[in-house]
Parts: C-alpha cells; structure tokens; sequence
C-alpha cells in the first residue's frame, strides 16, 4: 500500500466511481473498486471489501432491482443535499481500519457492520463518527 499524505483540513465529502474487479484473495469474487488522486499520489482499483461490497449489492437490488456495472459513492461527515441511502455510525478502529455499522436501515438485511479500509482514512484527520453515503447507478 501507498503512503498517502494526510489533508491538512479535514476532508467532510468526497465522491468515489467504482467498478467491480475480480480479487483473488478471501475466496476470490468480484469487489467494488475505485480510483483516486491524493495530491499526485494515486491509488488504482481500491476495493470495498467483501462486507462493503455486500452492502453496496443489497442496497443496488432494494434501488435498481437490477445489477449495474458502474456506481458512484458520494461519502460525507455532515449530512448531504439529497437524503442519504445509507447512514454509518463509527464503531471503532480494526485492522488499521474502521468498523462502521448502519444506522436505522431501510431494510433489515442493510443493519450490517462494515470494515472501511485505512485509505478511508486517508479523507479524514480523524475518523468521523458518522458517515452518510449517497449510491447512485452510472451506466
């Protein structure tokens, strides 16, 4: 993994596009994976790991009710214009990473906990204890 500079002010929103990739590790399967630039540094095909991903597919299926191949993912720390499909609450630190599990899901199989991976970090100072995320299809 990169070493990626930690932001001066703290980042309260930013959007990532992702696709699904094929992963060899954790029994192999198909992951949602984005991109991004830090200051020049750049990170290439970064998944959501398998518990993110699922929510990102049941979410999709309650939304769509079809599979699509391209998302965007808006994250933000203070609440967003449109109403959030999902609301995340900091759970604590793991494996250099962060657990988060759903606030007041919309469906029961949403109330998930999640692992988001320590580059998240890397878009905030500190950890935020809430999140809200928009999930929008683009293909």
């Amino acid at each position: 993994m990169i070493s990626l500079p930690n932001p001066t002010i703290t980042q309260q929103m930013f959007q990532v596009i992702c696709t699904p990739k094929h992963f060899a590790f954790n029994g192999g399967g198909d992951l949602w994976a984005f991109d991004y630039d830090f200051e020049g540094e750049s990170i290439v095909d970064e998944p959501l790991m398998p518990e993110a991903t699922e929510l990102i597919n049941r979410l999709l299926k309650h939304k769509y009710q079809e599979p699509t191949s391209k998302i965007s993912i808006i994250f933000c720390s203070f609440g967003v214009v449109k109403e959030p499909d999902i609301e995340l609450k900091y759970v604590g630190p793991k494996d250099e990473g962060s657990l988060y599990e759903v606030v007041n899901p919309s469906e029961p199989d949403l109330a998930m906990t999640i692992w988001l991976c320590p580059v998240f970090d890397s878009f905030y100072n500190e950890r935020p204890e809430q999140l809200f995320a928009v999930v929008e299809r683009l293909d």
